[in-house]
């Protein structure tokens, strides 16, 4: 079975419509769980028309402020052999359910994806580093290289070491990067578009294609924040 685990600030249509959408294009064991922060009436009562009676589907109140809380809190309430965290504007698209066959043999995964904008019309594209596969531990450790947390997905045992992720980091892509290439034996990369991710230039990070001084200063001294937090791991991740 696989555990989709989705953080979300809110409940809203086009959530309730993705989870639809998965729910229609697998025949794959699956559970859906989001985890939100805030939810209005309207969608209270589209929860309790759509999916109270569907086992599949958890829509858990985070108990937690913050991602990272929100997906520890998910994955301490999945069942799955394989764990995928997505976002809530993004859509994984059906062929990634069509591999999961081949994935079971694997410790851990990536994928490719398309970037969009607001309306989901296709904007660019996001290649997963080969350098990552290729490298050594040491190689992606000293780089700090992180990929986006969704491009990955893993086998339980692995998600065992990720989880609970430190929640002082201010992101978790570099913590999911460094534990998966410290423990996985195979790593299979799905060489194929299977995501679609909404290009976000203004929040956070400042999306993927964003390479403005303001944007990469901002990125850089966020990083420097991450190096105290994994240095209070260093055992955990071998540095």
């Amino acid at each position: 079975m696989i555990s989709i685990i989705i953080p979300a600030k809110e409940l809203n249509s086009f959530l309730f419509k993705t989870i639809t959408y998965y729910k229609s294009i697998t025949e794959y064991e699956y559970e859906i769980i989001v985890i939100y922060d805030s939810m209005s009436n309207d969608c209270n009562n589209k929860q309790a028309s759509l999916f109270n009676n569907d086992d599949s589907i958890q829509l858990l109140l985070s108990p937690l402020k913050g991602r990272i809380n929100a997906l520890n809190y998910g994955y301490s309430k999945s069942k799955g052999d394989i764990i995928k965290c997505i976002d809530a504007d993004d859509i994984l698209l059906n062929e990634f359910f069509e591999k999961l066959d081949i994935m079971e043999d694997y410790s851990a995964h990536c994928h490719n994806a398309k970037l969009v904008n607001d309306n989901y019309e296709i904007t660019g594209s996001y290649s997963f580093d080969y350098k990552i596969l290729f490298n050594d531990y040491n190689y992606v450790l000293s780089n700090l290289k992180s990929p986006p947390r969704w491009v990955w997905s893993f086998r339980r045992e692995i998600a065992d070491l990720i989880f609970p992720i430190p929640p002082e980091l201010f992101a978790e892509d570099i913590w999911y990067s460094l534990i998966i290439k410290k423990n996985c034996d195979k790593i299979y990369h799905l060489n194929s578009s299977v995501y679609l991710y909404k290009q976000h230039d203004g929040g956070e990070w400042g999306g993927i294609t964003n390479f403005s001084h303001e944007v990469m200063a901002r990125r850089a001294k966020w990083n420097l924040t991450l190096i105290p937090v994994l240095l209070e791991n260093r055992e955990k991740l071998g540095i």
